[in-house]
């Protein structure tokens, strides 16, 4: 399975507002993009489904930037890949038997299916948090 950059990128992007929000301070975009190395376009982008699915919130003004809408804790893995309007699917045919002419009656595909739904499972039971506290373990920030 290969994970499309919007994926990699939001949750990087999301990692880094939870390892740089200190309280309640925004974070801006130039600083997420620095540390990230992902461009401030490609980022607001990738915010704005983040956004519409309340993941994070805006701040505007001077000091304004981004945070996330609640804690990090409450959002899964899999929510942040269905925000921006993914599905850990294993290949096309999953989703859209029609583009086969073997979808019905392929053993293969059962075993596609299956695996993405424990993929999925998996992504379900891993909150931000999980992956927050990791990167803070591998940087040594604790």
């Amino acid at each position: 399975m290969k994970l499309p950059t919007k994926i990699r990128y939001g949750l990087r992007l999301l990692i880094d507002l939870g390892l740089h929000s200190e309280g309640s301070d925004p974070i801006p975009l130039r600083s997420i993009g620095y540390r990230q190395k992902i461009s401030r376009k490609y980022l607001e982008q990738i915010l704005i489904p983040l956004l519409e699915h309340d993941i994070v919130r805006s701040v505007r003004g001077v000091k304004g930037g981004y945070l996330l809408a609640r804690s990090a804790s409450e959002i899964s893995v899999v929510s942040i890949f269905e925000a921006l309007g993914e599905k850990p699917a294993l290949c096309d045919c999953i989703d859209h038997p029609e583009i086969c002419r073997n979808a019905r009656n392929c053993v293969t595909r059962m075993l596609w299916i299956e695996l993405g739904d424990l993929i999925s499972h998996k992504l379900a039971s891993i909150s931000l948090q999980e992956l927050i506290d990791q990167q803070e373990h591998i940087k040594g920030d604790k």
